[in-house]
């Protein structure tokens, strides 16, 4: 397997463990919250297509932004849910799946991009 297939499957990874967190943010915190989570499932879903059929620079580093905020916001959740009054076991694990999931999206974005900074630049193109 080529090391950019490597990447782009840990970006993939990544963007299924974002929808099973959005699945379990439904589980953990009640019906109302399905909305919310379908859009971020579609957009999940939207953006591994993209990183999976393309392969192109512009899906990676869009995964990157996005992956940087996710992981910023699961963050602070995590953060919050950990020195809260009334600490709650489970959304704290939806928490933590959701910082694995931007970490796993980051992790392949970097390294997708550092690969592609190191491949020479062909001199006809």
């Amino acid at each position: 397997m080529l090391p950019e297939n490597r990447h782009l499957r840990l970006i993939l990874v990544g963007w299924t463990v974002f929808v099973l967190m959005s699945l379990l943010v439904i589980a953990v915190r009640g019906s109302d919250h399905v909305a919310n989570m379908a859009v971020f499932i579609a957009i999940a879903v939207a953006m591994a297509v993209w990183v999976a059929r393309r392969r192109s620079k512009a899906a990676v580093v869009t995964s990157l932004v996005l992956g940087l905020l996710h992981t910023l916001q699961q963050s602070a959740y995590l953060v919050a849910g950990a020195t809260g009054d009334d600490i709650d076991a489970a959304e704290l694990a939806v928490d933590v799946v959701g910082l694995v999931s931007g970490l796993l999206i980051v992790a392949g974005a970097i390294l997708a991009l550092s690969r592609v900074r190191r491949e020479p630049v062909d001199a006809a193109g």
